[in-house]
């Protein structure tokens, strides 16, 4: 599953609810990255 949190806090909360949703299957390791985003899409302004 690949979704984007805002920050680190909202990424583990969304984890633990969907863990609590899984029967047969346990969660054991989990793995969080960082990625930078630019403010806007296309290519970047002229100064």
């Amino acid at each position: 599953m690949q979704q984007e949190f805002s920050c680190p806090s909202d990424a583990k909360r969304q984890l633990d609810k969907v863990a609590k949703k899984l029967k047969y299957i346990q969660i054991i390791e989990s793995q969080m990255l960082a990625t930078q985003k630019h403010a806007t899409s296309g290519w970047p302004k002229a100064q």
